[in-house]
C-alpha cells in the first residue's frame, strides 16, 4: 500500500513547533488561553500534513 504522506524535514519543524504549543497549552491555567494554543498547535499539524501530502502528490519536476 502507498504512503500517502511523506515526511519532509520542514514537516518535523511545523510538528516540533505544534509540540511546543500543546507543551505550553498543558502548563496553562487559563482555559482561553490554553484553548489559543491548542488551535495554534493545530494549524501547525495542519501545515506538516500538507507539505507532507505535497512531498507525494508534487509532480516532479524535469529540465524540460
Amino acid at each position: 500500500m502507498d504512503a500517502h504522506h511523506k515526511p519532509t524535514a520542514q514537516s518535523w519543524r511545523y510538528r516540533k513547533r505544534a509540540a511546543e504549543l500543546a507543551r505550553s497549552a498543558d502548563e496553562e491555567t487559563d482555559i482561553q488561553e490554553q484553548t489559543e494554543l491548542i488551535k495554534k498547535a493545530l494549524q501547525w499539524i495542519s501545515l506538516a500534513e500538507n507539505d507532507e501530502f505535497l512531498a507525494v502528490h508534487r509532480p516532479v519536476s524535469n529540465d524540460n
